[in-house]
C-alpha cells in the first residue's frame, strides 16, 4: 500500500489478489470533505479501506463450489449431457482422471500454478495398463475435457479466466512429441487404393475362415468408408435406402460402463448420405437375407431397441439374437481377420 498527497487529499494505491490468481490494483482518495486533513489520518483510513476490501476479495472462495461439485451439478446436466463420442471421452477422463486429483479444489483455486502442477505430475505418473509414462496426446485430453469444464464455469460467471488455455503442454511433457516425426509416420497410413480393396475383397471371398456377414460388413465397411461405430450403428429402416442406392449415416454406435450398447448421434450432429456401388448393393442384400433368416428363428424378439422407450430396429449386423455388435469387437474381428493377409497394409 503506498499513500501520496495530491494537492488537498491523499492517493491510497494498494494491489489485492483475485481468488483466481489475478493482481489487481486499486486506487482510493481521501480528502477533507470526509474529514482526513492529516498524512496520519489518511493512514488510518487506508488501512481500514485496504481490510475491507481484502475482505471482499476472499469472499468469493467461500461461495466457490468445488470443481467437482460444479462438473456433476452444472457441466453434467448440460454441456456434458450431450451424446458424442467426445463429451463420453471428456467424462471419462474427468471421472477417472482429473477428479481424483484436483476435484475437491474450488473453482476460484484453479491459477495457472494449481493447473500447471497439476499437469506436471499427470506427466510424471505412468498408465496403469502400460506401465509406461502418460503420452502427450493423453495430456491433451486431459487439457480438452478440463477446459470443457471451464469454459462452461466462465459462461455461468462462476470464474473469469480458463487458466487451461495457458497450459504448455511441449513444455511439461517429458518426452515432447516430435510433430514432424508424427507427420512423416502418417503418410504411410492412408486410406486403401482401389487396387489394395480389390485385393483384400479377393482374399475374403477366398477365405473359408471368413463367414458371411463379415464378408459383407468388410464389404460395405470398405466400399463406403465407414468407421466400426458407423457401421454397428446400422439398421434396416433408417440407414439403407436400396431405391436411391445410399446409406444415411446418422448416428453411432458406443458403449459406457452403465451402458454396453449406447445408439447416439453423430459427432457434428450432421446426417450425410454415402451413395454405394454394385458390390455394396449386393453385400447388403445378402446381409439382409441372413437377417430374415434370423428372424425367422426369433420372430417375438429379434428387434432391439437401446431403451424401453424407444423404436425397435433391426439391426444390419447383430448377433443371432438381435443385439448390436460393440465398435470394438467389430475392430478386433477386422484385426484378426485380416492379420494373415501379408500383402495388404493393415
Amino acid at each position: 500500500m503506498k499513500v501520496t498527497k495530491n494537492k488537498d487529499a491523499w492517493m491510497v494505491q494498494a494491489y489485492f489478489y483475485t481468488i483466481d490468481g489475478d493482481r489487481q490494483r486499486k486506487t482510493k482518495c481521501f480528502s477533507k470533505r470526509q474529514g482526513i486533513t492529516t498524512k496520519r489520518q489518511a493512514q488510518k483510513a487506508a488501512d481500514v479501506w485496504v481490510a475491507k476490501m481484502e475482505g471482499q476479495y476472499a469472499k468469493g472462495q467461500k461461495d466457490s463450489p468445488t470443481l467437482q461439485d460444479f462438473y456433476t451439478n452444472y457441466w453434467c446436466k448440460t454441456i456434458g449431457a450431450k451424446d458424442t463420442s467426445s463429451m463420453e471421452r471428456y467424462k471419462s477422463t474427468m471421472e477417472g482422471q482429473v477428479l481424483p486429483m484436483i476435484g475437491a479444489k474450488k473453482l476460484k483455486q484453479l491459477t495457472f500454478k494449481t493447473l500447471n502442477d497439476f499437469f506436471t505430475k499427470a506427466a510424471r505418473t505412468k498408465n496403469k495398463r502400460t506401465k509406461k509414462l502418460l503420452s502427450r496426446d493423453a495430456l491433451a485430453n486431459y487439457k480438452k475435457a478440463l477446459s470443457s469444464v471451464l469454459r462452461f464455469a466462465i459462461s455461468q460467471e462462476f470464474i473469469s479466466h480458463n487458466y487451461c488455455r495457458n497450459i504448455n503442454l511441449d513444455e511439461i511433457c517429458i518426452k515432447p512429441t516430435n510433430q514432424k516425426e508424427l507427420l512423416k509416420k502418417k503418410i504411410g497410413r492412408t486410406a486403401y487404393t482401389e487396387d489394395e480393396v480389390k485385393l483384400l475383397i479377393n482374399h475374403l471371398n477366398n477365405d473359408p475362415s471368413v463367414t458371411p456377414w463379415f464378408r459383407n460388413f468388410a464389404i460395405i465397411m470398405l466400399g463406403c468408408g465407414l468407421r466400426d461405430e458407423k457401421m454397428a450403428a446400422l439398421d434396416f429402416k433408417y440407414s439403407v435406402n436400396f431405391d436411391e442406392g445410399y446409406l444415411l449415416i446418422n448416428k453411432a454406435m458406443s458403449a459406457t460402463k452403465k451402458t454396453p450398447k449406447l445408439l447416439k448421434d453423430t459427432k457434428n450432429h450432421q446426417n450425410r448420405k454415402v451413395y454405394f456401388n454394385d458390390s455394396v448393393h449386393k453385400a447388403l442384400k445378402s446381409q439382409k437375407e441372413l437377417t430374415r433368416h434370423l428372424m425367422a428363428k426369433h420372430p417375438d424378439n429379434f428387434d432391439w431397441s437401446m431403451t424401453p422407450e424407444d423404436e425397435k430396429l433391426v439391426m444390419v449386423f447383430s448377433y443371432g439374437n438381435g443385439l448390436p455388435y460393440r465398435p470394438n469387437y467389430l475392430g478386433k474381428k477386422w484385426q484378426e481377420t485380416i492379420k494373415d493377409y501379408k500383402d495388404v497394409p493393415h
